[in-house]
């Protein structure tokens, strides 16, 4: 009941199981109340930048319904659906529905939810939304529910005292279990912590039973001896400083003797040096005409700088994590495939084209995979519509968008 699952805890149960491609049920005799955690479900889910799908079975309550629009959203036939389910289940990103009034759906609707479920592999989550009559119509209709919860108005609270209703097993019902005597009582199990630790010094260093007080040894100090009186102090000389000592006055400086230099004798004029005539130089040949300038050779137009590959990727020019995580977070690719090895990663990549295409190392269930990816692009709507120009081996696998900061999270937790 809500009165001992809160409201966030109810919704957190209900969008992790989703998450991981399970269906769960929601139920209530408030229609308004189950209405309402379905709407705060749908924000969390909103919040984690899933991709979902929102139905009221009053209006849209048909397989075909629910087939377009899980191909539109998926971005293929609706005869790969399932296909595309698979892929999104093998990379732990399953399509998730939250569907309001389940008990209003068709049977053909109901059919093609139980197909999905035991064959999508945890491609699809659901969160069903309903009266209290849905839990019977869906498990009628083969549909696996793994969690089921119930929402309670004021008159049932006041009837049940237990907790809500979540039930695994849906085959065998629960047993209701008695009060226990001591529900309610909590035990300070710090107070008692606390008197345990007293006793425990007191124990340790409590002096022995033998040991007497008298037998303690006393250390005994010696006072330093009494100041004489000041009278009779002997008088202290106080010898001077080297400040106050008589400081001699310096001797007054000898006067400088300069000696006379006799007058040096002149010295006799440089005979004048004959005067040479200059030869005639010889007149400079005209200089040649000047050639005509080469005109300037065309500037190349500016090449877009790419993020260098390092190592054997370098070499073989296959765009890897690096390559991904030297990208802007706000770009978006196609996620396309996942492939068992590297090797095959590769070749898919060759099939692409290696400027137009990444791989990356993941971790799916406990294996490492290599996801596959096409693009990039500047926003969700363009890499949908470049699903068009993939080739059909690769339109028919269902790729779908994805942002690269997603992928750079999953890179930096795997590395």
């Amino acid at each position: 009941m809500d009165d001992l699952l809160s409201t966030e805890e109810l919704v957190d149960q209900l969008t992790s199981e989703a998450m991981a491609g399970r269906m769960v049920l929601l139920v209530g005799a408030d229609p308004e109340a189950v209405s309402e955690r379905l709407g705060l479900a749908v924000e969390k889910l909103i919040d984690f930048g899933s991709e979902l799908l929102r139905f009221d079975a009053l209006q849209f309550h048909t397989a075909d319904t629910l087939l377009a629009d899980l191909a539109d959203a998926l971005g293929i036939d609706g005869e790969h659906i399932l296909v595309g389910l698979k892929v999104r289940g093998q990379t732990d990103n399953p399509l998730l529905m939250v569907l309001d009034n389940a008990e209003c759906l068709a049977a053909d609707a109901r059919a093609l939810l139980r197909q999905l479920a035991t064959e999508a592999e945890s491609g699809l989550g659901v969160i069903f939304g309903g009266e209290p009559d849905a839990e019977a119509a869906l498990l009628n209709a083969g549909i696996p529910l793994s969690l089921v919860l119930e929402t309670a108005d004021s008159a049932t609270e006041e009837l049940l005292d237990d907790a809500p209703i979540l039930r695994a097993d849906l085959d065998r019902p629960r047993p209701r279990r008695p009060a226990s005597p001591l529900e309610g009582l909590a035990i300070p199990w710090r107070h008692l912590a606390a008197v345990l630790g007293l006793l425990l010094l007191v124990w340790l260093f409590w002096p022995g039973e033998d040991q007497e007080s008298g037998e303690q040894e006393v250390a005994v100090l010696d006072l330093p001896p009494a100041p004489q009186d000041i009278a009779e102090a002997p008088p202290v000389t106080v010898e001077p400083t080297v400040a106050e000592l008589p400081v001699a006055p310096d001797p007054p400086p000898e006067p400088a003797t300069t000696q006379v230099e006799p007058p040096s004798e002149p010295e006799p004029e440089p005979e004048p040096e004959p005067v040479v005539q200059p030869e005639p130089k010889p007149k400079p040949a005209p200089a040649p005409a000047p050639a005509p300038a080469p005109k300037p050779a065309p500037k190349p137009a500016p090449v877009e700088s790419k993020p260098a590959l390092t190592g054997m990727a370098a070499e073989l020019g296959y765009r890897n994590e690096d390559w991904l995580l030297a990208q802007p977070a706000e770009r978006w690719v196609l996620q396309v495939a996942v492939a068992t090895s590297e090797d095959g990663a590769r070749a898919m990549l060759d099939r692409l084209g290696r400027e137009r295409s990444a791989y990356y190392r993941a971790r799916r269930d406990g294996r490492v995979m290599f996801v596959v990816l096409a693009g990039t692009w500047a926003s969700r709507d363009q890499a949908a519509a470049g699903r068009d120009k993939l080739a059909a081996e690769f339109r028919q696998r269902g790729p779908f968008p994805r942002e690269l900061r997603a992928i750079h999270s999953e890179i930096i937790a795997v590395r």
